[in-house]
C-alpha cells in the first residue's frame, strides 16, 4: 500500500481461489482436476479521512475470459450517522450477501442467500451507524435489480398483457443491536458489519 500521512492512502488488493478435486479410486482416469474459483485484483484507500474509494475487477467464475467490473465507488462519510455512497456496489439487503468472501464462516455462501438476494448495481445510497452503533442503516436507489437477480423462472404475461420492463431499485437495511449497551463480553459485531 501507498500512506501520505492522513491525506491519502491506496491499498492493493488480491484474491486468489482454486479448487482441487480428485478421487479414489480415480474411475475416469483423468487425474486431478484443477479449477479456478475466484481471481479478483483491487484497489481501495481514502482521500482525508472523509472519502473513501473502491475498485475491483475480477473473474467469478471458472470460465469467465476476461474480468469483470464488481465495485466501483466513493463513500463521503462527513459523520460516522450519515454517509453517502455513489457508483456500482453491493445492494443493501441480505447481510450473507453484504460480507465478503474473506469474512464468510463457510466457504461458499448458502443457496438461499444466492438464489433470494440482489447483487450490485449502480446507484446512490445514505448509511451510518448511531447511538454507539446500537443501530446501522442503510437506504439506496439503484438503476436495477442487480447483477444476479433471484434464480426464479420468469413469469409468462397474459396474451393482453404488456411484457414488464425492470425499473429502479429501492433497497433498505435496518439492524438493530440492543446489547451494545450492556457489559456483556462478545457484545461487539465483527468488522465485516460495516
Amino acid at each position: 500500500g501507498i500512506r501520505y500521512g492522513d491525506w491519502f492512502t491506496l491499498d492493493l488488493r488480491a484474491l486468489l481461489e482454486a479448487d482441487v478435486r480428485s478421487t479414489d479410486p480415480d474411475l475416469s482416469g483423468s487425474g486431478p482436476t484443477f479449477e479456478w474459483s475466484r481471481r479478483r485484483i483491487g484497489v481501495e484507500g481514502t482521500v482525508t479521512k472523509y472519502l473513501e474509494y473502491e475498485i475491483d475487477y475480477g473473474f467469478d467464475a471458472a470460465g469467465e475470459a476476461r474480468a469483470e467490473l464488481r465495485d466501483a465507488f466513493v463513500n463521503v462519510r462527513p459523520a460516522v450517522f450519515a454517509r453517502v455512497q455513489g457508483g456500482r456496489f453491493k445492494i443493501p439487503f441480505g447481510y450473507e450477501r453484504l460480507t465478503g468472501p474473506r469474512n464468510l464462516d463457510f466457504v461458499y455462501r448458502s443457496r438461499v442467500s444466492d438464489a433470494l438476494t440482489p447483487g450490485r448495481s449502480v446507484g446512490i445510497m445514505a448509511h451510518g451507524r448511531a447511538f454507539n452503533r446500537v443501530l446501522r442503516y442503510a437506504v439506496g436507489t439503484f438503476e436495477d435489480g442487480g447483477d444476479e437477480p433471484p434464480a426464479f423462472e420468469p413469469v409468462e404475461p397474459l396474451p393482453d398483457e404488456e411484457p414488464s420492463e425492470e425499473g429502479r431499485t429501492w433497497a433498505a437495511r435496518a439492524t438493530v443491536s440492543p446489547l451494545r449497551l450492556t457489559s456483556l463480553p462478545g457484545k461487539y459485531l465483527p468488522s465485516s458489519c460495516r
